[in-house]
């Protein structure tokens, strides 16, 4: 390699590592931004005096203040953790089915999901799993939020659990949303969110995964869908 062609590499890898900055830091305020929006809405509406808000009015926005608060907290952790690498696991055996169903009731119960149709599909009646179910629950919730929040009503979003080998699960997040193109999905599969699709959801559920010792893959295609798959061992490594 001559000494032109090495500059001319070094100057577009600095372009490239410039470009997933941005599209990092972009990531970062989409996803920081939601919560935001919600605190100061509310919290401007209880400020207001010329609405006479019930008691049960100010209660309830408050308690929407509080948990957007809690929102915004777990993202800033799950921030610093994954830029650090320091992603503490509390591991206990339980059951990776139920846990899905948990997760997946507790996000299609929420009004913003209510146009949006949520199935699940298991092989095994049980599949018992040593993980870390708080972190592994945040991971599984940013899938499906993130399903949620980057197609139109009417989506239909499928998940499918089954055991593929005697200590391997596999969980797979289906929907047959808007999909993005080869290049967000590359970046996406190397760790960087999308400024255009993920923000930081599927960026930390890929590290949360990769914590337990699996691996989170993305296949997509522009307006049929994508498909995200997770692989990880049934027991600790």
């Amino acid at each position: 390699m001559t000494l032109t062609s090495m500059l001319k590499k070094n100057e577009q890898d600095k372009k490239e590592a410039d470009r997933v900055k941005r599209e990092w830091i972009s990531g970062i305020s989409h996803d920081l931004k939601t919560p935001l929006t919600y605190i100061s809405g509310y919290s401007s509406m209880l400020m207001k005096e010329v609405y006479p808000w019930s008691e049960e009015e100010r209660k309830e926005f408050l308690s929407i203040i509080h948990r957007k608060a809690d929102h915004l907290r777990e993202l800033v952790q799950d921030l610093n953790q994954t830029v650090h690498d320091q992603i503490p696991l509390q591991r206990v055996e339980m059951d990776l089915i139920e846990l899905v169903r948990r997760v997946a009731a507790d996000i299609i119960s929420a009004p913003w999901a209510a146009d949006y149709f949520l199935t699940i599909d298991s092989m095994p009646e049980q599949l018992r799993m040593n993980c870390d179910p708080k972190l592994l629950t945040r991971a599984l919730r940013n899938l499906l939020i993130n399903a949620i929040a980057h197609n139109p009503a009417g989506t239909e979003i499928a998940i499918f659990i089954a055991q593929r080998e005697p200590k391997m699960a596999e969980i797979r997040v289906e929907d047959n949303g808007v999909g993005f193109d080869e290049t967000n999905q590359s970046h996406m599969n190397q760790g960087f969110p999308s400024s255009s699709r993920s923000g930081l959801g599927i960026s930390i559920a890929k590290q949360l995964i990769q914590s337990h010792g699996g691996e989170l893959s993305i296949r997509s295609q522009r307006d049929k869908g994508t498909t995200i798959t997770i692989q990880m061992p049934t027991e600790s490594i």
